[in-house]
C-alpha cells in the first residue's frame, strides 16, 4: 500500500528475486500474483502500525544453497533487551555509498547503527535463532547512527500472517520451540 495515496499496489507492480545477494541479477525471479496488505494497516496516520504485507507468488520457489526459506519468529519468544539482530536489506550503505545493487546486512543491538533509506521491508533477524522478529517499517534516512529505526514485529502480526497462509494453502509450519532469555 502507498503510505501516502492509502492506495493498495498491485501484483503486477513486483517481481521477486531471491537466491543472489544482487537486485539485477543471478538466483530466480518470480512473479507475483496477489498482494495481501494487513487490514488494519492505515500508513503513517496510524504510526505505521501492521506495516506488514505478504505477496503471493505465481510459482514456488526452488530452495538450494543460495535459496532458503526463513524461519518465523514463534508467539511466545522472547527477546532479550539488547539482543543481538541482524538486519538485512537493500538500503544504502554509508561504508559503499556508489553500491546500492547489493543486498547488506548489519547487525544490530541498542545500538551504534541504523537501518537506512531503502531497507524497508528487509528482514530483521534474531542472532540466538535465526528467526525472523521484524520487518524494516522505517528509520533515518540518512543512516543515521542514534536515530531509531522501526521494525513491525512478527509476533503482533502472526495472526494475519497464518490467515493468509490457510487463504493461500501454504500452511507449512516448523515445530514450535520457543526462546526465552
Amino acid at each position: 500500500m502507498d503510505s501516502k495515496t492509502g492506495k493498495q499496489h498491485t501484483a503486477d507492480r513486483y517481481t521477486i528475486r531471491v537466491g543472489s545477494t544482487y537486485k539485477q541479477k543471478g538466483g530466480q525471479t518470480h512473479k507475483v500474483i496477489k498482494v495481501f496488505t494487513h487490514p488494519e494497516y492505515a500508513g503513517n496516520s496510524n504510526n505505521f502500525h501492521h506495516d506488514v504485507g505478504i505477496l503471493q507468488l505465481k510459482d514456488e520457489i526452488e530452495f538450494d544453497e543460495t535459496a532458503q526459506p526463513t524461519q518465523l519468529a514463534y508467539a511466545n519468544d522472547t527477546i532479550c533487551a539488547g539482543a543481538d539482530t541482524i538486519v538485512k536489506g537493500w538500503g544504502e550503505n554509508p561504508d559503499h555509498p556508489k553500491d546500492q545493487n547489493h543486498l547488506y546486512q548489519v547487525h544490530l543491538q541498542a545500538s551504534d547503527k541504523s537501518t537506512c533509506q531503502g531497507d524497508s521491508g528487509g528482514a530483521l533477524m534474531y542472532a540466538k535463532t535465526g528467526r525472523q522478529i521484524g520487518i524494516v517499517s522505517y528509520g533515518a534516512s540518512d543512516c543515521t547512527a542514534g536515530y531509531p529505526s522501526v521494525f513491525a514485529k512478527i509476533q503482533d502480526n502472526l495472526d494475519f500472517i497464518n490467515t493468509v497462509k490457510a487463504e493461500t494453502g501454504n500452511m507449512s509450519r516448523d515445530e514450535e520451540k520457543t526462546t526465552k532469555c
